[in-house]
């Protein structure tokens, strides 16, 4: 005979919800993009103009946990990202202390990721650029 395994129906969106950490703020936009060839430039428009300016600004305490995680679906956008941090743009928009941040790719080696990760948990890096892939395969 076979062996059953019941589960209480519970929806996507809900389990991911329970696996943030308490008092963890988690912030999704919606970008409308006139066709699908100009959504990654509206994402970043909408970066670059409006996310960016918000997150830069808000008050730290400077103690770890404290930082921002930024989630790139793809490693074109994460390779956009990390030119527009090491351009003067980002540097103007906020101090240079909080414009430390740290990337991690899939092409990233153990090191420079243990580094990069470490650097943002403990808050020395105020923001971390992450790639899908890389949490698939580093999880």
């Amino acid at each position: 005979a076979g062996r059953v395994r019941l589960h209480a129906p519970t929806s996507r969106h809900a389990c991911a919800a329970r696996r943030a950490p308490l008092g963890c703020r988690q912030q999704f936009e919606r970008v409308a993009a006139s066709s699908a060839s100009t959504a990654a430039d509206a994402l970043f428009d909408r970066f670059d103009k409006s996310t960016w300016p918000a997150v830069a600004s808000a008050p730290r305490s400077g103690a770890g946990g404290d930082g921002t995680l930024v989630l790139c679906s793809t490693y074109a956008d994460f390779t956009r990202l990390r030119a527009f941090f090491a351009s003067p743009d980002a540097k103007a928009i906020a101090d240079v202390d909080q414009c430390a941040v740290v990337f991690v790719s899939e092409y990233s080696s153990d090191s420079e990721t243990a580094r990069s990760k470490a650097a943002f948990a403990t808050g020395k890096a105020g923001g971390l650029v992450y790639t899908q892939r890389a949490h698939f395969y580093r999880r």
